[in-house]
């Protein structure tokens, strides 16, 4: 794998071996970048994080900070590492714990939050009620949450669905926070 555009354009991630961390294709990762377009400055939550490859790529393309979220103790050794590599580590946060159960440890609120967890787990729910929750999102926030394409996603009164895209298996909803 490696990142798409930006700074880092073409530098080649550490990724895990194995199927115990599934990373976000690059053509799912091409796709999502080219509908945000321009990602300068915002703060961002890369929740699930796993490889941390849509964070890094964030980064990549000027986003200000990344806060990861991963409770696998392998990811957040890749996502360091990957870090340490683009020499990225002052502009992020790699948190091993679940964005559930610790949202709270986000210090400035996200204009975008990446929620990419485990297929068929059904924890794309109880993470945007954590969200919802604290005070990690900011005003007008975007929040895109990737899932299998045959998962229904249930989206809490507080977020519109603006987007919705299904590349294969996968199933990308964009959901903006809407004022209180």
């Amino acid at each position: 794998m490696r990142i798409i555009a930006g700074t880092h354009r073409g530098r080649k991630m550490i990724t895990p071996e194995g199927d115990d961390i599934r990373p976000t294709s690059d053509r799912v990762r091409e796709s999502l970048f080219s509908i945000l377009g321009n990602i300068s400055d915002v703060i961002v939550i890369d929740g699930f994080a796993g490889t941390g490859a849509l964070g890094l790529e964030a980064l990549s393309r000027g986003a200000k900070k990344v806060t990861f979220f991963d409770t696998s103790k392998e990811a957040v050794a890749l996502i360091r590492e990957n870090l340490k590599q683009f020499d990225l580590i002052n502009t992020s946060s790699v948190l091993n714990t679940s964005i559930v159960k610790n949202i709270s440890l986000v210090g400035t609120p996200a204009n975008l939050v990446f929620l990419d967890p485990p297929y068929k787990k059904e924890l794309l729910p109880p993470a945007l009620d954590a969200l919802l929750e604290s005070d990690a999102l900011a005003e007008d926030a975007l929040v895109i949450c990737e899932h299998f394409k045959h998962e229904e996603l249930v989206i809490p009164d507080r977020f519109e669905k603006e987007d919705q895209r299904s590349y294969g298996k996968t199933t990308l909803t964009f959901l903006r926070l809407l004022p209180a």
